[in-house]
């Protein structure tokens, strides 16, 4: 229980992420209200709180910081903030002039969308790391309010409540202390007055008080002795370290009378003191050393991953093409312009939206086929190797690791020229002239050669790795399955139904989705193969871009490194990919037995 004037309650079984985070704020917002001084002073004055308490370089640091933030956004980002909610990314262009004087022309720069937006973005992600550091600041005031025992200094709500019926000039109960200290500290409560038949309740824990001895425990408290004398009966209560407590605890001492009414209360804290800055620093290195190790990946992750996704949002709520690429022009919000262009049916917009299905549908068909043909072939052949009876078993996983030795682009590129219409299939089929196949080039009949050609090379490339894992899964399996299934009558299709691959979906569950979402963003078999050909303007025409094999992924990339790009419509279908990846992922692994059933195979 927290030692605030608001007592908290538990956590609720099943309670939903919302309830949770909701109730986690409310906390928050509670602690904060009933803390010390110092604790509201730090909301405004980060680190005041620390100084107050003598953590004087930490205080230091945290106003440093706020000071830090609080320049950074008067001179710089506040400016650039500005332009998300002025509906403008800036109005003036650069401008030539000529000097006569020297003879030249001098270029006067102008405003820049893309440097606006992008200091915009930077700004945004300061904003969040502040909060971070504001939130950590405070959360640092309210721990310390528990470990000085400076905030609740009246006692909770329900003590008060079941003290207003005590029976007056029964009894007392003195306290040494009104805290008792986390490492090794003790309190001693002496009990006076009439106290025979009195029954002793701490944390909920009811004993007779003639029957407390040394040991007894109540909730994180341990009589270590206990003596009688003129002045009543004393009870030396020490906290127990072996229990530990994510919050300092209450304690409320309440005496019960032969007849049950309550005759006398107290109430005890757990305090301890403020550590220092040096032993701060000595928990960075041991306790809380993984902080440390976070922090530069935390700090990437912020970089090159955070930054660049909320610019590529940005980007797609803007008109920034080849017509409004700066600094020789400038973009400017659009909305959802660009969603419209891509999902609308209306306006001219029809033609688009058919692209952009037929690329979507390829995109999960090579999904679908690029995953599964490698996953059930290479499982098929790992049984084929692991069958009792088929001799250098060696041999053949060794040929298929020199498979993987070699680096995909290399196959990729070898491939290509070995199937283009000039390549040595062709030759070695002896087709010459028109009778070639355009193996990868091929736009007939909605290219279904150069799609058939790039799933059964994907084949080559992604079996191998597939064998190699399912090897060491099959050698898992334990052997008295396959016995009890034989002894059943299982003939080998039943043994692969009902023991080898329910096992094997069970293992490679997370396998098989990180390969599914990987190849919807597969660019590099997709690229080096065919380019993302052939071109099909009857199918892929308006303007588009996309041709017959391209994925989203690669018609993202063709958007933004082709003449004229589109780096807005590109955005919008980066937006799309990264909603499709995140939603199978989620409802797939979470819908997948490994998930539900993680004992199973355990």
């Amino acid at each position: 229980m927290d030692i605030s004037t608001k007592t908290v309650p538990k956590t609720a079984k099943g309670e939903g992420f919302f309830a949770r985070m909701w109730r986690k704020v409310k906390d928050f917002v509670l602690s904060v209200v009933h803390g010390s001084a110092a604790t509201k002073l730090s909301c405004l004055f980060m680190g005041t709180g620390q100084m107050m308490r003598g953590q004087y370089v930490k205080g230091a640091i945290y106003f440093l910081l706020e000071v830090a933030f609080i320049l950074y956004m008067v001179f710089f980002g506040g400016a650039y903030i500005g332009h998300l909610f002025s509906g403008d990314l800036g109005t003036v262009l650069g401008t030539e002039t000529w000097n006569e004087a020297l003879g030249i022309y001098e270029y006067t720069p102008g405003d820049n969308s893309f440097l606006i937006l992008l200091y915009a973005v930077v700004s945004v992600v300061v904003i969040l790391m502040f909060v971070t550091v504001w939130f950590m600041n405070v959360s640092g005031n309210i721990r310390n309010d528990k470990l000085r025992n400076i905030a609740g200094k009246a006692a909770p709500q329900f003590y008060t409540d079941r003290t207003s019926s005590l029976v007056p000039g029964v009894a007392s109960v003195k306290l040494s202390s009104r805290a008792i200290a986390v490492q090794g500290g003790q309190v001693r409560a002496t009990f006076s007055g009439n106290t025979e038949g009195a029954i002793l309740e701490i944390g909920g824990d009811r004993v007779p008080l003639a029957e407390v001895a040394e040991g007894t425990r109540f909730g994180t408290l341990i009589v270590k002795k206990v003596t009688s004398g003129e002045k009543g009966i004393t009870v030396e209560l020490l906290r127990d370290e072996d229990i530990f407590s994510k919050d300092y605890l209450a304690h409320c001492i309440y005496l019960y009378g032969a007849s049950g009414d309550l005759i006398a209360s107290a109430y005890v804290r757990e305090c301890s003191k403020v550590s220092s800055f040096r032993e701060d620093c000595k928990q960075l290195v041991n306790k809380k050393f993984y902080v440390l190790l976070l922090a530069l990946p935390l700090l990437g992750l912020l970089v090159f991953t955070v930054m660049p996704l909320i610019f590529m949002i940005l980007i797609a709520f803007t008109n920034y093409d080849y017509e409004h690429t700066p600094p020789a022009a400038l973009f400017d919000w659009v909305g959802f312009a660009n969603f419209s262009k891509i999902f609308s049916i209306g306006s001219g917009g029809m033609e688009f939206l058919l692209v952009f299905l037929r690329v979507l549908a390829w995109t999960f068909i090579w999904a679908i086929f690029a995953t599964f043909s490698n996953y059930f072939l290479g499982m098929i052949i790992a049984l084929m190797i692991n069958k009792k009876g088929i001799r250098l078993k060696m041999l053949w996983r060794t040929l298929f690791v020199i498979a993987i030795a070699v680096p995909q682009f290399v196959t990729l590129l070898l491939m290509q020229k070995i199937l283009d219409a000039d390549g040595i299939l062709n030759v070695i089929l002896g087709l010459t002239g028109n009778d070639k196949i355009l193996w990868l080039g091929d736009s007939s009949h909605w290219a279904i050669i150069p799609r058939i050609t790039i799933i059964v090379v994907n084949m080559w490339i992604g079996i191998p790795y597939t064998i190699l894992m399912c090897s060491g899964i099959l050698m898992n399996i334990p052997a008295e399955m396959y016995e009890a299934a034989k002894l059943d009558g299982a003939n080998p299709m039943q043994l692969f139904m009902h023991i080898v691959l329910p096992y094997m979906l069970h293992v490679t569950s997370p396998y098989l989705i990180t390969q599914f979402v990987g190849n919807i963003n597969n660019f590099n078999v997709i690229w080096l193969l065919s380019g993302g050909g052939p071109v099909d303007n009857i199918n892929y025409g308006g303007g588009s871009k996309a041709q017959a094999t391209d994925l989203l992924v690669t018609w993202l990339y063709r958007l933004t490194t082709d003449v004229n790009p589109q780096y807005n419509l590109a955005s919008v279908i980066g937006i799309i990919i990264f909603v499709i990846s995140a939603a199978l992922s989620l409802i797939t692994f979470n819908r997948s037995k490994a998930n539900q059933n993680e004992e199973d195979y355990q």
